[in-house]
């Protein structure tokens, strides 16, 4: 009934109804492809918590990278190319190449 998180919304936005998406020194609106979710970068990226004090941003995306690729779920190789771990160490925020694979994280059981 939803999609899942980070898949593109099937809906299209129409750019005279979003007052925000006017470009005022051109006086026109942009296209309704610019405007795709999938293109976000906010559909790319996951927020990781309770991670062990020894983890480096190097070793999650080793991790990441080393389970998707051996599940076969993905259709490229390595689909994380950075983490950022917070200062503190208790969460990293992941983005990944495309929103397709972020999905793909997050339907995976990860016990």
């Amino acid at each position: 009934m939803f999609p899942l998180p980070g898949a593109p919304r099937q809906q299209t936005v129409d750019p005279n109804t979003a007052p925000g998406f006017h470009d005022a020194t051109r006086g026109t609106s942009q296209s309704a492809q610019a405007l795709k979710p999938s293109q976000a970068r906010q559909s790319k990226r996951l927020f990781v918590y309770n991670l062990p004090p020894s983890a480096t941003e190097e070793s999650i995306v080793e991790f990441f990278n080393l389970q998707l690729n051996g599940l076969n779920v993905i259709s490229g190789t390595d689909p994380l190319p950075v983490a950022m771990v917070a200062k503190h160490g208790e969460y990293a925020m992941l983005e990944f190449r495309h929103a397709e694979d972020a999905t793909m994280a997050i339907g995976i059981g990860w016990d």
